[in-house]
């Protein structure tokens, strides 16, 4: 199970290995704006992906913000339309009921 963001991509990444895809980190701290990871799959194409990790709030009524920045909503839009594939994917870790 993931724990931060870093990790959301090591598990994408074996995840797409069985198909002959590949996964590549294409953002770091230093780049704005570009979306965190290349995703390539035979049959599919390639694809962008902007990974968000949060933890699931205390209070069951606090909304979770995507957090995505104004440059990475504007990367995934732009991609989009020039018939590109761009998305991102919010992974929400929840601490089980003891």
């Amino acid at each position: 199970m993931a724990n931060r963001e870093s990790d959301l991509h090591g598990e994408i990444k074996k995840g797409v290995r069985p198909l002959h895809g590949r996964a590549v980190k294409i953002s770091d701290r230093h780049t704005s704006g570009i979306v965190d990871l290349s995703l390539t799959i035979p049959n599919f194409g390639q694809f962008w992906l902007e990974l968000k990790y949060e933890r699931m709030p205390k209070r069951s009524e606090t909304k979770i913000k995507l957090g995505l920045t104004a440059l990475q909503r504007e990367f995934i839009r732009d991609e989009q339309m020039a018939g590109g594939r761009a998305g991102w994917l919010l992974c929400v870790k929840v601490k089980p009921n003891l």
